[in-house]
């Protein structure tokens, strides 16, 4: 005959995580940010997806040579698992020169120390970007409808220990919309370029189609719109 057998292990689900080694930032920022991206604990199998993830936040920390080694190391009574990853953050970028292109109502030096590039800062990737969407929404919000806030890819030393930096923050004309003739309801639900801050050609061509069905809703079968027209004034964009 055949003898079958069972060897049984308890589950070991992963509870926490220790991070050894340099860090680069504190254990428990990197704790939370790890979760985050997992939304929670992560599986045992993903432990390869765990250590892509540290090296990436601390990547977009400035530490670009990062290395991270994760592995589970199991407990009992209750049975229960931690998901120890040991890093090594290695020397931390930072920004050799900054500059920044293009016209704005912004005062650069202050644009420079508000995104945190000025020489000698950490060069901190995420919170650059995070920094630059800002600013553009503030611009539009101002009815800078065009205005882009934006950096090119970063020129590194040699060894990696410091970046130079061009940023381009355009804010183009402030936009004032004139409707010529009446709508078949609200602005702002037609031609939403306030709302969303933007007057994008896909915008402004929906727009039209909208107005044309919001007639003929109301039973103006041959209702038409126009092109828009851009016409600068002083600096002004009208539409």
């Amino acid at each position: 005959g055949v003898a079958l057998i069972f060897d049984l292990m308890p589950k070991h689900p992963v509870d926490s995580f220790q991070f050894s080694g340099t860090t680069g930032v504190r254990a428990d920022e990197l704790d939370r940010q790890v979760r985050e991206q997992f939304n929670g604990m992560p599986q045992l199998a993903r432990l390869a997806e765990v250590e892509d993830a540290v090296k990436r936040i601390l990547r977009e920390e400035g530490y670009l040579s990062t290395t991270a080694t994760a592995r589970v190391v199991p407990y009992h009574d209750p049975d229960r698992a931690t998901m120890v990853v040991n890093v090594e953050a290695g020397p931390r970028t930072v920004i050799a020169a900054a500059e920044i292109h293009g016209q704005s109502p912004l005062d650069p030096a202050r644009t420079l120390a508000r995104l945190g590039v000025t020489p000698g800062s950490p060069f901190r990737e995420r919170a650059l970007a995070a920094g630059l969407a800002q600013i553009r929404d503030e611009l539009r919000a101002k009815q800078f409808y065009a205005a882009i806030a934006q950096y090119q890819p970063p020129a590194f030393s040699p060894d990696g220990a410091s970046a130079s930096l061009v940023i381009t923050i355009e804010a183009g004309p402030t936009v004032e919309l004139r409707v010529n003739g009446e709508l078949p309801g609200r602005v702002d639900d037609f031609i939403p370029i306030k709302r969303q801050s933007s007057v994008d050609a896909d915008l402004l061509d929906d727009s039209r189609a909208a107005i044309v069905q919001g007639f003929r809703r109301q039973g103006y079968w041959r209702a038409s719109v126009q092109p828009y027209t851009p016409l600068e004034v002083l600096g002004r964009d009208l539409y």
